[in-house]
């Protein structure tokens, strides 16, 4: 279902039934991701931010023996890398950038104290 449908729906209820629906969003745990390629005659610019992820698939074919059987491959190439605290080194940038990398039970527990 896409926002414009889910938009629809609610109006949908609000006009017919009346109700008055709210939704609250909890944006602690949101991020963004986000992925571009573009092809420029042989070359290929590739944007990413977040986790995404970009993979060409190449096809190849692979002679056994010097003989005449093939074997046709798909190979995954990776066009970008994860923007991932996963990685040290983007943990490193990102503390570098002066933000705090946790774990979500880290978060979790920090979130729990406050509330208390």
């Amino acid at each position: 279902m896409n926002s414009r449908s889910t938009h629809h729906s609610f109006l949908v209820l609000y006009v017919t039934r009346g109700y008055n629906i709210t939704i609250q969003v909890d944006a602690n745990l949101s991020g963004t991701t986000a992925i571009s390629v573009s092809f420029h005659g042989h070359s290929i610019t590739v944007c990413n931010v977040g986790d995404s992820r970009a993979i060409l698939g190449h096809r190849t074919n692979d002679h056994k023996g010097g003989g005449e059987t093939k074997t046709e491959r798909l190979v995954a190439i990776p066009l970008s890398r994860d923007h991932t605290p996963y990685r040290k080194d983007e943990r490193e940038r990102v503390r570098q950038a002066g933000a705090a990398v946790m774990s979500i039970g880290t978060f979790l527990e920090k979130k729990k104290k406050q509330i208390v």
